[in-house]
């Protein structure tokens, strides 16, 4: 966690951590299924905005890693990995961002007040 995080974004930054591979070792790749909480195109896309603006971490990696994650999680709980409608709903979202600065604004309001 950076500095910044540890004021202001600190709750976004606990969660987006889960799809920041390797950041932290706190985590066990195992509990990142747990950490990264039930996931929705709007609360992936805010961690993944949060990790990219403020730890540098690519989209692409992160998207990969969610994935990673979410076939963990299936397989841990005997469910069906149903990520791929998350994934198109996120880069909905992630386009937007870059298109349109009140998105961007209101994305980053959203990270703040996670």
């Amino acid at each position: 966690m950076n500095r910044y995080c540890e004021g202001t974004l600190g709750g976004i930054c606990r969660f987006a951590e889960s799809l920041r591979p390797g950041s932290n070792q706190r985590y066990l790749h195992s509990m990142d299924i747990y950490v990264i909480g039930e996931p929705t195109s709007v609360r992936i896309a805010l961690m993944m905005f949060h990790n990219n603006r403020y730890h540098h971490v690519s989209i692409t990696v992160q998207a990969t890693q969610f994935e990673r994650l979410m076939a963990a999680r299936a397989q841990a709980h005997n469910i069906p990995n149903t990520h791929r409608p998350i994934v198109e709903g996120v880069i909905v979202i992630m386009r937007e961002i870059e298109s349109d600065p009140i998105k961007h604004f209101e994305m980053m309001q959203a990270s703040i007040n996670w």
